[in-house]
């Protein structure tokens, strides 16, 4: 490798990080060979063999499902299942072993991504079990809206998926709050918003995602979350004064006011 980096040869760099991280991995050095793999995938993501693309993605795959990373080791087995597919397409006129092969590959993906949705949904089953399905609020919804009737766009969580719409959307931590915090209380209100720009709640929030907001009548501790202004819900922090001890609400460095207001404790992003 160190060969390769002196001669500014980056793809062979990246082979050479292929094989090394394949190394850690036996010895049981996972993170290491996670991190490894990781880079070396993203090179050949942008150009270069599409085979060792897929063996990288693989291998991240594998070594972030042994570290329970489930989020991450579904991302690259889509990742990895993608390109088995291009690379199947790519090969419809060569030897039929070639096909045989790819597409047996692509059955193996297929089934370690069930095992890891299998596996993800186990995880949030005791949290989830009181969520059967939640309403789904526009900005500009009002909280006089019912948000205690159930709503038909949103369910299924015993699958570890919630459907928006048609669309299939999972559970995913705010920045800094690890995936057995999620609070979801019984007898408590949810609902959803949809994220109108990229970082209206933190940095892991995206334009299409929605938040996930449990409602409270008092705020009693600093966290992400929402709150009504009369007009629309915005995005922000609940966040503690130094002098009076209150809680205030603070978006985009501003002190907001209004009555109706919730957590953040999540949010939904759309299967990949």
């Amino acid at each position: 490798m160190r060969c390769a980096e002196r001669a500014n040869d980056i793809p062979g760099t990246a082979l050479a990080q292929l094989y090394l991280a394949d190394a850690h991995a036996r010895v049981g050095q996972l993170a290491k060979g996670a991190d490894l793999a990781r880079r070396a995938a993203e090179v050949f993501g942008m150009g270069g063999s599409s085979h060792n693309a897929m063996v990288a993605y693989l291998l991240v795959a594998r070594l972030e499902r042994s570290l329970r990373r489930l989020d991450n080791a579904r991302w690259f087995y889509q990742k990895a299942l993608d390109t088995c597919r291009r690379l199947q397409a790519e090969d419809r006129s060569a030897a039929r072993l070639e096909e045989t092969l790819y597409g047996r590959v692509a059955m193996e993906i297929q089934s370690a991504m069930t095992d890891v949705a299998t596996a993800i949904a186990r995880r949030f089953e005791q949290i989830c079990r009181l969520l059967d399905s939640i309403p789904i609020l526009c900005l500009s919804d009002a909280p006089s809206r019912d948000v205690f009737e159930r709503s038909n766009v949103v369910g299924y969580v015993a699958t570890g998926e919630f459907l928006v719409e048609g669309r299939a959307y999972y559970l995913h931590p705010l920045s800094g709050v690890p995936k057995s915090r999620l609070e979801l209380k019984a007898g408590a209100v949810h609902f959803a918003l949809p994220v109108p720009r990229d970082g209206w709640l933190d940095s892991s929030s995206k334009k299409g995602d929605y938040a996930l907001v449990r409602r409270e009548t008092q705020i009693t501790k600093e966290g992400l979350g929402v709150l009504w202004t009369g007009e629309d819900w915005v995005g922000g922090r609940f966040e503690r004064d130094a002098n009076t001890g209150d809680v205030r609400f603070t978006s985009s460095g501003m002190h907001v006011i209004g009555e109706e207001k919730g957590y953040a404790i999540a949010l939904l992003k759309p299967v990949a």
